[in-house]
């Protein structure tokens, strides 16, 4: 592991449907109690048509790379109960296999 754990995580995955015959996610726990790293970053966003700017906030999480995620999984902080959406996975290559697996995070409000 080349992290340090702040939390541990469950991983959501699959979907079902609503009584009306919508497309919602299913909660089902693939894995938990999973050590991750979970940190936000801030920056600034200037739009100068608009004169104006904006906060992004970005979340990112490192996990052990044998812990099988996938896009559109849900990870759900099990310390906050905060649920996110993995945008993207970047496995780095790493000859000695000390790597983690850094997940690129959207909040889910």
């Amino acid at each position: 592991m080349s992290f340090l754990a702040t939390t541990t995580v469950s991983v959501l995955r699959g979907e079902t449907t609503d009584s009306f015959g919508d497309p919602v996610d299913a909660d089902t726990v693939v894995a938990s109690g999973v050590p991750a790293s979970l940190l936000e970053t801030r920056s600034t966003a200037r739009r100068p048509v608009e004169g104006r700017t904006d906060n992004v906030r970005s979340y990112n999480l490192r996990v052990r790379t044998n812990l099988a995620l996938q896009r559109d999984d849900r990870i759900r902080d099990e310390r906050t109960g905060v649920t996110y959406t993995v945008d993207e996975l970047v496995t780095p290559v790493n000859p000695a296999g000390h790597a983690a697996t850094r997940v690129v995070l959207r909040k889910v409000t």
